[in-house]
């Protein structure tokens, strides 16, 4: 966990591998003790329930749930337009709330991270 980093970003795989990650586990439940923001993007926890996580796992004051809007679909698209490969929305939502608070995420899968031309710092699992 970053000692300085204000909160943090769960993408899809880090809310699937919350289960069986005791680092994970230890990493939310330190940012829950420290106040810290635990954010879930909307497209994140839409691809995690997908993939069979629970919503309603996620739905409790520790986890602030953004929505996609209008106002975030134009960094979305940037993102996306300047991407060397192909990625999904929820990974666009994940890069644009990463670029926009200077949160690291939390992640099981950093290979998709590879195709975007945004900095973003990564917390692995």
């Amino acid at each position: 966990m970053r000692p300085n980093a204000p909160g943090t970003i769960l993408d899809a795989s880090a809310l699937l591998a919350l289960p069986r990650s005791i680092y994970a586990r230890t990493l939310v439940d330190i940012s829950i003790r420290e106040g810290r923001p635990l954010v879930i993007p909307a497209a994140s926890l839409y691809a995690a329930a997908l993939a069979g996580a629970d919503p309603d796992e996620f739905d409790t004051l520790d986890y602030t749930v953004t929505a996609l809007s209008q106002t975030a679909i134009p960094g979305m698209l940037a993102i996306a337009r300047t991407a060397t490969g192909p990625i999904d929305w929820d990974l666009c939502q994940v890069a644009w709330e990463a670029t926009t608070t200077g949160y690291p995420v939390l992640t099981d899968n950093p290979g998709p991270y590879a195709y975007l031309s945004v900095p973003i710092d990564l917390e692995l699992i």
